[in-house]
């Protein structure tokens, strides 16, 4: 990791968390007198963005109705809101990294894509936040698999809240795990393709692209580099789209218990963030990493066309020491089970803004929830899921 990034992270960022009322919205300006709609005009509210401009001083940026707001301040103190996310952000100390954890109970969502209103409501329906979007989960942990950025248009303040509750559960003795997807590579590399319009009018603002805004010196961008690609659970391993059957080759001469081949596949990753498919085509392991076999781009187990056997799937498994696989990445309209409970999916569409679900874990068994709140059990994929 960048020597940089490296002294960075270990600050970290402390946000305190809360439901924007203006995160990323487009604010529209008076109806003029004579009622010609036509003439109305559209202006986004984002942010803040921060970097660090040395080791004593941070510069906040804001796009607040289509007007730049820019501030420099001390590092030690809090940033406070003007528009976009509506908490202060302080740097902090970091959460311990790793990818092994223990717990009696966890929860799971992903492909959140800038739907953070729609997060918030599955999140306090399950009991994981409170009223006031605060951690109530205890020693718990939560994983979100993958797939924050793109698509909505409140991703920045999805991120900040997702920083303050990974603070908030490292608090109370749980965990909050951010797993990348492949819509944060892509976007850290400039692939724009499904980022949401008010993203390049906040670029435009401020003069530069949106992949500078998440530079190494970013508080984001430093953040998300420091990702894990992968975690496991007590025997659940999560990652985003999954274990190919080509990564699980790079494994197949390690033992189940030698976890250096595991962390040098995530430092190798964690050192592919903003660089270019031409580069990373240069290195064979990173073209895997990358790629439409990678971890992060995996369909696989959803094939009819190719499908994985039982046997094989365990065996890649127990590469990670590991007897089942948490998936997010493939869109499905609920949490699902697969291959006799070996792989959970959950994606369940929530980049359409208009349902979603949480898989649970308690006491052994696989539940899931809703918008309702209510715990029922993760039932087999529909056939027609997988067509």
């Amino acid at each position: 990791m960048h020597s940089y990034l490296s002294s960075y992270w270990l600050s970290g960022v402390l946000l305190s968390a809360g439901l924007t009322n203006a995160c990323l919205a487009s604010e529209t300006t008076a109806a003029p007198a004579d009622g010609n709609l036509q003439t109305l005009q559209t202006a986004v509210s984002d942010g803040p963005y921060l970097s660090h401009q040395d080791a004593k001083t941070l510069k906040a940026q804001w796009v607040c109705a289509g007007k730049v707001i820019e501030q420099q301040q001390d590092v030690t103190k809090a940033v406070e809101p003007h528009c976009g996310y509506d908490k202060a952000i302080r740097v902090h100390n970091a959460v311990a990294s790793g990818w092994q954890f223990q717990t009696k109970r966890w929860a799971a969502i992903s492909d959140i894509h800038g739907q953070y209103d729609l997060m918030i409501r599955l999140l306090q329906a399950a009991n994981i936040i409170d009223a006031e979007r605060q951690w109530q989960f205890g020693a718990n942990q939560l994983v979100i698999v993958g797939d924050v950025m793109d698509r909505g248009n409140k991703v920045t303040a999805a991120l900040w809240f997702l920083y303050d509750l990974q603070q908030q559960a490292a608090r109370a003795g749980g965990a909050v795990h951010l797993l990348p997807g492949n819509h944060e590579t892509m976007v850290l590399r400039g692939d724009l393709r499904y980022v949401h319009p008010d993203y390049e009018q906040v670029a435009d603002k401020l003069h530069t692209t949106l992949p500078a805004l998440y530079g190494e010196q970013s508080v984001l961008g430093a953040w998300l580099r420091q990702l894990p690609l992968f975690v496991r659970i007590n025997d659940t391993l999560f990652v985003h789209g999954g274990i190919s059957a080509e990564l699980a080759a790079l494994l197949a001469d390690q033992q189940t218990d030698n976890h250096a081949d595991k962390l040098a596949l995530q430092q190798a990753f964690q050192h592919s963030w903003g660089r270019s498919k031409t580069e990373l085509a240069l290195q064979p392991q990173q073209q895997l990493l990358q790629g439409s076999a990678g971890p992060l781009w995996y369909r696989g187990y959803f094939s009819k066309d190719n499908p994985v056997d039982r046997s094989v799937l365990q065996q890649q498994l127990k590469r990670f020491g590991a007897e089942q696989i948490v998936v997010g990445h493939t869109s499905m309209q609920d949490v699902y089970s697969h291959h006799g409970g070996l792989v959970y999916s959950v994606d369940s569409s929530i980049k359409k803004g208009k349902n979603g679900a949480v898989l649970h874990y308690i006491d052994g068994r696989y539940l899931r929830s809703g918008l309702d709140g209510q715990l029922t059990p993760v039932e087999p994929a529909p056939a027609k899921e997988n067509d």
